[in-house]
């Protein structure tokens, strides 16, 4: 069953009493055990109407629209005073959205990244889809190999997709991490990107998803849209203003799916959202997730989530599940070292951490956590 990472709650304010969160003596927010939030559940599915739903009466109203692409439910809200052309709008972006998951899903034949991955030296990419690998390689460096797209090879032995998936076992999982590290794609030439062993191989998930977000919100300005929200599973993309309001986000509780675990007021940002609630299976006990740490090939254990606000829904995707790994120590250092960048952790024990100057984007907290 597919779980919403996050939700849009434009009525917050107005039907819940609120309260600050807790801040030490600097002024930054302390690590605080998860709490529960229910309050707002009627809220959770908003966006799952069909067709276009109406939220708004004023001269701009917001038309509320779901779709399915990229293996996951792709929701879009738009201010417009038309409601054709908001419609025409979307049907043009989602388009887009379609297009960048058959050009970057690795599974898809007649993928480029397909056909890097079962070539043996690498082969020459349209431009478009050698400048992610490139920016992918820069996020690998960037955050040290915590990001890491070449962790496929690895990830295919958890065996995500089958009815009854098994760990795999150490031996197999070392094996395999002899064709992992970003540092075995080559630049070459042109748009030609190479590898060190046919064994190379990349999953683009953990960015394309971001950068399909991006575009989305591209084609909508071409459309004259100046305030939309789109929420591709979780990457979302917050543009404008909401009738002269921050769009309002909530972050889902990584154990607790119709649940908030935060409230967040974002403008001209993005949000993602990496957790070991996503894709998981519990074997003998123990839960095992899809976020892998490229140097062991095993499921990361520091954190349950990890959010991030970013320029881009492209860097907020890639950030997150470099966060994810390093865990809160190091990944909110890290974090607190990136411009414009924020982000917040809850930990192995469900305690939330956040980066510096996360509490600006932190709306409030309800009185009933």
């Amino acid at each position: 069953m597919f779980r919403f990472p996050f939700s849009v709650f434009p009525e917050f304010m107005k039907k819940h009493r609120i309260q600050s969160f807790p801040t030490d003596r600097s002024g930054s927010f302390r690590s605080i055990p998860l709490p529960p939030f229910t309050g707002i559940r009627g809220l959770l599915m908003i966006g799952l109407a069909a067709g276009w739903l109406l939220v708004s009466c004023d001269q701009a109203r917001v038309y509320s629209f779901t779709r399915f692409s990229m293996d996951t439910v792709v929701e879009y809200r738009v201010v417009a005073r038309d409601g054709v052309v908001a419609q025409q709008a979307v049907a043009a972006a989602h388009r887009e959205i379609q297009r960048i998951d058959s050009l970057f899903w690795e599974e898809n034949p007649s993928s480029p990244v397909f056909q890097w991955n079962h070539s043996p030296r690498g082969v020459e990419l349209p431009a478009e889809v050698a400048a992610l690998f490139q920016r992918s390689l820069q996020y690998s460096q960037l955050s040290h190999g915590a990001f890491d797209v070449t962790i496929k090879p690895v990830l295919e032995l958890y065996g995500f997709d089958q009815p009854t998936p098994i760990p795999p076992s150490r031996s197999a999982i070392q094996g395999r991490l002899q064709a992992v590290g970003w540092f075995r794609i080559i630049s070459g030439k042109a748009d030609r990107i190479e590898k060190d062993n046919a064994a190379v191989q990349v999953a683009l998930g953990g960015v394309a998803k971001g950068y399909a977000v991006d575009r989305a919100i591209h084609v909508l300005r071409q459309y004259g849209i100046q305030q939309a929200l789109v929420n591709a599973g979780g990457d979302l993309y917050c543009l404008g203003r909401k009738q002269g309001q921050p769009w309002v986000v909530g972050i889902q509780h990584p154990r607790r799916p119709t649940e908030v675990i935060a409230v967040l007021h974002v403008q001209d940002r993005a949000v993602a959202t990496s957790g070991d609630y996503q894709r998981f299976y519990i074997y003998q006990g123990r839960r095992y997730h899809h976020i892998l740490d490229p140097r062991t090939g095993h499921p990361v254990r520091k954190s349950q989530s990890a959010t991030v606000i970013a320029p881009t829904a492209e860097q907020a995707d890639a950030f997150a599940t470099a966060l994810f790994v390093m865990g809160p120590q190091q990944g909110l250092s890290w974090i607190d070292q990136l411009n414009n960048v924020e982000g917040m952790v809850i930990d192995s024990a469900g305690v939330v951490h956040y980066s510096r100057n996360f509490q600006k984007f932190l709306l409030s907290r309800s009185n009933s956590f």
